[in-house]
């Protein structure tokens, strides 16, 4: 009776429950049809080819155990210092302007298509034989396609069948490359990146019998002569002919042809060139701006940076900064904000030599943390980071600015305002050097060990500096890391570095008791001094001159391969020394020179003992008479022996 109970009463409850379930479903559905269903499609973003890759860099950071991309992937050919880094990007510009010349001289040995699918940039450069093959569009198109040189010489096939619109901007591209057609620097990126600058600096202005014919003939046109003009202010300006772009400058002032805001930027970097008071700068700086209010030119970030470059170089420190401050101001008020290069300027009016301290470097840094990412407005601006790092360094010695700025650096893609190879290797330079001075070794090491060497290979004077350091540090700190910075030595080629062998034999021989915990120091220790011995050897078998070294580092090696047992090696180091009395520089300490005389004594050997009473009769360290009355109280000496002492002290002694 009780089953026959429970089983109507668990009937009941589930009948109940679906009864609710389905009012509650029919209730919901009917809400859900009052309300309208909007789908919103949202915004087309235009898309590039190689967006997508883009996406997938984003999620990756640099691997700094492996080499640069653009190196092949071997250990054996991955460039291991500065110099092979730049020999093996020159090489391969160089190959590049071979295959250049190949395709315009003899692009008839291609008969396939350079590319699948094709790209036009990689086919040869059409060959145009007479005048009926082109026309005046063909200019524009070579102009386009960036073959300037053939772009030229179609222009002086047609002669005079062009516009003067074409002429005007035949003009202005002679007057933009200085007349170098066939030599376009934006070509050859890893050649540029190797330069001590851009080379705008040091290019003088090439006359042209072209440039100055076709500026007379435009220059008389109503229509074309504030262009004509224009185009070469600006040309002589970027090559520094600064006086002929300054009166050209001031002639359109007087007969009133309008100028281009990018002529009042070139004649405005030419200030420091033009005057040489601080007075006097300043007057023609603020007369430049002055002349640009009157004429309604507008000014831009450059016409704000040639400003401040101008000012950079005035003597004065104060009037700079002032004008500085002023003219920052004036900008801000008409929207134009400043650059990277904008604070590079900065950084150089405000920190100087010889001058006070200032907390700028700070103000900028908090500045450009607001940006997600930094961007290239200005060609200056590839200069500000490695500045920046100089002044963390030299000028404020702020650990934490360095860290904010090198984090800034590696944000998104602000690594690509690194400028060039050189100012990348200067970036690094300072930025080491400045945790080195601020930081315990350990943690400089975790900083060092991510850099070195996939991304910054060490010059010599920051290697001696770190030697310098684990010197400072304490025998156990440079028991640890000295065997890396040897071994690393060899791989940057760092041998011939004589201040560098200095310190680094020095601190080796500091290590006289070895820690068990080291077995193998003292061996490694020999070894490196094996390897320079052997590299000294190698080299002067085919150097014209001969290289001379401070004897203290033969000293130094000879004590080393001493305390490793290697007898016969030491033997070689100390005859050298003793037979060559021009070959070396100065002499060892006399200190070395004892602890080499009493390991002869000891292992019996008459041959390096008399050695060593030679070189220190030559150089007159030790004691003489005593080394030879050791010799004859330890020592059995044969009678040629004995001749030999007579001759190198004497029969008296």
């Amino acid at each position: 009776m009780n089953t026959l109970m429970t089983r109507i009463i668990d009937r009941t409850t589930i009948r109940n429950a679906v009864l609710k379930l389905s009012s509650l479903s029919s209730s919901s559905a009917a809400s859900s049809a009052k309300k309208k269903i909007e789908i919103q499609i949202p915004t087309r973003i235009e898309r590039g080819p190689t967006d997508i890759l883009k996406a997938l860099d984003s999620t990756i950071q640099r691997d700094t155990n492996s080499a640069e991309y653009k190196y092949i992937d071997d250990p054996y050919l991955i460039p291991t210092s500065l110099s092979k880094k730049r020999t093996f990007s020159l090489a391969k510009e160089s190959g590049k302007k071979a295959a250049m010349w190949v395709l315009e001289e003899h692009a008839d040995l291609l008969k396939s298509n350079l590319s699948e699918p094709l790209v036009k940039a990689f086919l040869p450069p059409e060959k145009f034989m007479n005048k009926n093959e082109v026309t005046e569009d063909t200019i524009y198109e070579l102009i386009n396609q960036g073959q300037f040189s053939q772009a030229y010489k179609v222009y002086t096939m047609l002669e005079n069948d062009v516009s003067k619109q074409t002429k005007q901007a035949i003009l202005e591209l002679l007057c933009f490359y200085n007349s170098k057609l066939d030599q376009i620097p934006e070509k050859f990126l890893e050649e540029r990146s190797y330069q001590v600058e851009d080379g705008k600096r040091h290019s003088k202005w090439k006359s042209s019998p072209e440039v100055e014919k076709l500026f007379a003939e435009l220059s008389q046109d109503k229509a074309t002569v504030s262009a004509a003009y224009n185009a070469v202010i600006c040309g002589t300006a970027k090559y520094m002919k600064f006086d002929v772009a300054y009166n050209y400058y001031d002639k359109c002032l007087v007969d009133n042809i309008p100028l281009s805001v990018t002529s009042f930027n070139y004649i405005m970097q030419l200030v420091p060139l033009l005057k040489d008071s601080t007075d006097t700068r300043k007057i023609l700086i603020q007369s430049i701006l002055n002349t640009m209010m009157k004429r309604n030119v507008m000014p831009n970030l450059q016409t704000l940076n040639a400003a401040l470059y101008s000012i950079s170089v005035i003597q004065s420190q104060e009037a700079a900064k002032q004008l500085a401050k002023e003219l920052l101001a004036e900008f801000k008020l008409i929207g134009i904000k400043p650059s990277l290069g904008s604070y590079y300027y900065l950084l150089q009016i405000f920190y100087r030599p010889s001058g006070p301290g200032s907390s700028i470097l700070l103000e900028i840094l908090a500045e450009l943390e607001k940006k997600e990412e930094l961007e290239i407005r200005d060609v200056a601006d590839i200069n500000f980071f490695v500045h920046a790092m100089e002044v963390a360094l030299q000028h404020m010695h702020d650990l934490d600015a360095g860290h904010r700025l090198h984090k800034l650096l590696v944000t998104k893609n602000n690594y690509r305002l690194i400028g060039g190879r050189l100012k990348e290797s200067v970036y690094y330079r300072n930025y080491l050097l400045l945790i080195l001075s601020s930081m315990s070794f350990d943690e400089f090491m975790g900083i060092y060990n991510r850099l070195v060497p996939h991304i910054y290979i060490p010059e010599p004077g920051v290697m001696r500096e770190i030697l310098e350091m684990l010197e400072i540090n304490g025998k156990d700190i440079a028991m640890e890391f000295l065997p890396k910075f040897l071994s690393q030595i060899i791989q940057f080629d760092m041998l011939d570095r004589h201040m560098i062998m200095k310190v680094a034999f020095k601190l080796m021989c500091s290590h006289k008791i070895i820690p068990e915990n080291y077995p193998n120091l003292q061996q490694q220790y020999a070894n490196f001094a094996w390897t320079l011995w052997t590299h000294i050897e190698e080299v002067s078998t085919y150097r014209l001159q001969r290289q001379l070294w401070p004897a203290d580092i033969f000293g130094y090696m000879a004590v080393l391969l001493l305390r490793n047992n290697e007898f016969e090696k030491m033997l070689k180091v100390l005859n050298f020394l003793a037979e060559s009395r021009d070959g070396v520089i100065g002499t060892i300490q006399s200190k070395l020179l004892e602890e080499i005389f009493e390991c002869c004594i000891v292992r019996g050997h008459v041959i390096g003992a008399l050695d060593a009473v030679k070189y220190a009769e030559n150089f007159g360290i030790l004691d003489v008479n005593s080394m030879v009355e050791t010799i004859k109280k330890s020592l059995p000496m044969s009678q040629s022996q004995e001749k030999q002492l007579i001759n190198i002290v004497g029969a008296g002694k």
